[in-house]
């Protein structure tokens, strides 16, 4: 027969692991709704990634800031001179996730916010319907060390999508 204090810190010991579960289980519902969270799907992005073609140099960068927002830098360089820089960042806001770019030459500098719309595993669509090109932005990583980045939408009345290929 068990005695009283076996019993007492079996009760004890059972009460413990119902409600450590329970915290944990909270925990783990809490993180799933919170919007921040949700930028764990883009940390592969941080580092280097480069497309060279001919004489064009592309270049994109990624950091991590904190745990809602992703900093980062892209260039094209054409015959060794700056043909475009543009400062990015992907952030959680108000339960959404945006990516925002600020071309140094384009829309008076202002940031344009994109939406992200739709992720799959590998694809990732973030979308402003009123910007005039692009209208969508998807970043997409086929495998490790590669990223596939392309913009797309109407241009001067018809489709227009440009594709970029990198590596680490």
């Amino acid at each position: 027969m068990m005695g009283k204090s076996k019993k007492l810190k079996m009760k004890e010991f059972t009460l413990f692991v119902v409600l450590a579960s329970a915290i944990i289980g909270c925990n783990s519902v809490r993180e799933k709704e919170n919007p921040e969270s949700k930028l764990s799907q883009f940390l592969w992005l941080e580092g280097d990634w480069k497309s060279q073609i001919d004489d064009e140099l592309f270049k994109e960068s990624w950091s991590i800031k904190n745990d809602s927002v992703l900093e980062g830098y892209s260039v094209l360089i054409k015959k060794k001179d700056t043909a475009f820089i543009e400062k990015l960042s992907i952030v959680s806001e108000a339960g959404n996730i945006f990516y925002i770019a600020q071309v140094s030459n384009q829309n008076d500098r202002k940031c344009i916010k994109f939406k992200l719309i739709s992720t799959s595993q590998e694809n990732f669509l973030f979308e402003n319907k009123a910007h005039d090109f692009p209208q969508q932005i998807v970043y997409t990583h086929p495998k490790p060390d590669s990223l596939v980045a392309w913009v797309q939408g109407m241009m001067d009345g018809r489709f227009t999508k440009d594709v970029i290929r990198m590596g680490r």
